[in-house]
């Protein structure tokens, strides 16, 4: 019997203002399949990908990872995405 090690997903990114680009960084080796959910009905299959928020809140963003032997796991991490600042001149 051959059991294969489950692949561990790790990645980052920073919280940012409604309607900015968010990059996240896929730093997780050996992975055959990546599926990212960005908890605001939006998904993504690219490696590192970028992704905009458009309204303000805490999101736990999802990413899946899947190993070349089949074996999945995935790790959760929490992104505030705070309003967009208003000017206010005199």
């Amino acid at each position: 019997v051959n059991v294969s090690p489950l692949p561990v997903p790790v990645f980052s990114a920073m919280n940012g203002c409604a309607g900015s680009v968010i990059t996240f960084s896929n730093v997780t080796s050996g992975l055959n399949y990546w599926q990212w959910d960005f908890n605001d009905g939006n998904g993504s299959m690219i490696f590192s990908p970028a992704h905009t928020f458009i309204s303000p809140g805490t999101y736990s963003v999802k990413l899946m990872a899947t190993s070349p032997a089949g074996c999945v796991d995935s790790v959760r991490q929490t992104i505030s995405i705070y309003p967009r600042p208003q000017a206010a001149f005199q």
